[in-house]
Parts: C-alpha cells; sequence; structure tokens
C-alpha cells in the first residue's frame, strides 16, 4: 500500500507528466481513444480529459489501463529509458501462415516499444498474401531469392539485394512466383505481432 500511495502521489504532482505519457504510450499502441474507452469501460471523453491533465484517475484505473496497455504501472510516471535487446540467429520468437505459406521470425518485443516491428520472413515457394491495406508503413529488403510485390497498380519484381518502401495505406501483396524460398528483412508500422497478441489477449 505504501508503494502505491507513493505512485498516487506521483501522479498528483506530475499531472502533466502523467497526461503526455498516457497519449505517448496509447498511441505507440496504435489504440484510439474509443477504442482504450471500450477496452477498460470507460468514456473517451474522460480518457481525453486524463490527457490533457483536466482529470485525475484513480489507481485502480490506471491499473487497468496499464494491463490494456500491457505496461507496468510505473510506466505511466517514469521518464522513457534507454531499452535494447539482442536477437541471435534463430532465435526470434516464429509464427507461421500455413494458409499464405510464409514463416515470420520477430527480431524484436513489445520491451523495446518500438513503432515499427521488424521481421526475419521465409516466402515458401508458391506463396501469396492476399491483398491489404493497414495505418503506417513497410519497409522490404531481399536478402535472398526472388519476390514479386505488388502496390497499387504497380508490381516490382525483386531480387536479393532490392529493397522496396511503402505506404500500408496502399493496396499492397506479395508473390514468390519462383521454385525457392525468398528470405527477406521486413520491417512494418504500427507492429503487426504485437498488436495481434494484445487483441487475442483482450478476447479472454
Amino acid at each position: 500500500m505504501v508503494a502505491e500511495r507513493g505512485l498516487v502521489e506521483e501522479a498528483e504532482s506530475g499531472a502533466e507528466s502523467l497526461g503526455s505519457r498516457l497519449r505517448a504510450l496509447r498511441t505507440e499502441h496504435g489504440i484510439t481513444l474509443a477504442q482504450l474507452g471500450r477496452m477498460v469501460g470507460l468514456s473517451a471523453s474522460y480518457l481525453s480529459q486524463i490527457e490533457r491533465n483536466r482529470a485525475k484517475p484513480s489507481l485502480t484505473t490506471l491499473h487497468s489501463v496499464a494491463e490494456t496497455l500491457g505496461v507496468e504501472l510505473r510506466s505511466f510516471f517514469e521518464h522513457p529509458t534507454p531499452v535494447w535487446q539482442v536477437v541471435r540467429k534463430g532465435h526470434g520468437e516464429e509464427f507461421a501462415d500455413q494458409k499464405a505459406e510464409v514463416t515470420y521470425e520477430v527480431l524484436s518485443s513489445g520491451a523495446v516499444r518500438g513503432k515499427f516491428e521488424p521481421c526475419r520472413v521465409t516466402c515458401w515457394p508458391g506463396m501469396r498474401t492476399e491483398e491489404e491495406t493497414h495505418p503506417g508503413e513497410e519497409f522490404v529488403f531481399i536478402a535472398k531469392g526472388q519476390l514479386e510485390i505488388r502496390v497499387g497498380e504497380e508490381v516490382w519484381a525483386l531480387n536479393a539485394g532490392d529493397s522496396i518502401h511503402y505506404q500500408g495505406s496502399q493496396p499492397h501483396s506479395w508473390h514468390n512466383q519462383s521454385g525457392e524460398e525468398c528470405i527477406l528483412i521486413w520491417a512494418v508500422s504500427p507492429p503487426f505481432f504485437a498488436s495481434r497478441e494484445r487483441a487475442q489477449a483482450g478476447r479472454r
């Protein structure tokens, strides 16, 4: 209780930093006020007041918001500190999409709280992704093999050493037409797998 009381006092003495920190954490996760409100059972207007330092949230409210954003309660009060992560070859968390015939190895983690997510992607022969759009950006660097990438009405055949950078709001898709696997480095914003994990956690 002493630690919790200290946090509340710190929040009251530094309300401005609390509101701006909440806004920064929420935007880093790509969540709107309305979405966050639905997740924690609060109105978007009340959350907006907290972010603008016009309302002081209770400790229970902060606990709920922190759990929803997947951060520690103290994150609202501390200044960000440098965080890093080294991922050794073959030790990144892997996700396989059997339908699209792709394997993703995530090269970072939520601990860094980055605004993009880097992955090592293996595209199996014949793989094809469905055309999609999303907020943010994508960067692709071909490390091995060949890959056809369609963005809008344009189609590019990329080989090892080639790269492409495009806005996610444009319809885009990938297709490996070759008989060999293609390995690439893919950086996407907002983070794709971190967002999916948060959504799955919210459904539990």
